[in-house]
């Protein structure tokens, strides 16, 4: 089922990713020069439950990114914002803060998952690199109404969830899922919570 409220586009009909295994690159920028880091509910944006043990995964941030991926910082600063303003019109534009612009989450192992949360910027754009059916779980998920989408490698999504909360579900099989974020601003103004970066990149929740 497709979330409502949302573009979907097929990176790879388009021809805008490059040849060769580019997501085996992503994979392994996020493992030789990703920050394991430990969510553990307490950021303003967090809506995980009372009592939550957190989730662990790795984060590749923009600085990295640009360095590692040049392309994937190009389609972000690019081709992508090109087909966010068709989504949300003209005003959209890329973040100025390089770091905290476009990450790459790298989720790993049975159980694991990304936390409950709403989004703080206008537009998010996520490109996914790896493929979940239904049954390996690792499926975004939101509430209000509960909607759910299964990723398919080389697909671009944008949406607007700074109200509705979503998450990432627990993958259900041995496997990694790998998604590229994208935060997308008003021209007019950039908004960050003060305590974000923080809670984003520390290595392993120090």
């Amino acid at each position: 089922m497709h979330v409502r409220h949302w573009a979907e586009f097929d990176l790879l009909a388009i021809d805008l990713l490059p040849r060769g295994d580019w997501p085996a690159d992503v994979a392994r920028a996020c493992c030789t020069s990703g920050t394991p880091t430990h969510l553990d509910g307490s950021s303003s944006a967090t809506r995980e439950d009372a009592g939550t043990s957190g989730v662990d995964l790795i984060v590749l941030d923009g600085e990295a990114v640009r360095e590692h991926l040049p392309w994937l910082d190009g389609l972000y600063r690019g081709r992508l914002l090109d087909l966010c303003r068709d989504v949300a019109g003209p005003d959209i534009v890329a973040s100025p803060d390089v770091r905290s612009g476009l990450n790459v989450n790298y989720i790993a192992g049975i159980g694991n998952r990304y936390e409950w949360h709403v989004d703080t910027n206008p537009l998010t754009g996520i490109l996914y690199v790896t493929t979940h059916a239904p049954e390996d779980g690792g499926a975004l998920t939101f509430r209000d109404p509960d909607e759910t989408y299964y990723p398919h490698s080389g697909t671009f999504v944008c949406f607007d969830a700074r109200e509705r909360t979503h998450a990432v579900l627990p993958l259900e099989r041995d496997m990694v899922r790998i998604a590229a974020v994208m935060n997308y601003y008003d021209k007019d103004g950039y908004q960050r919570p003060d305590d974000l970066d923080a809670y984003l990149y520390r290595d392993g929740g120090n």
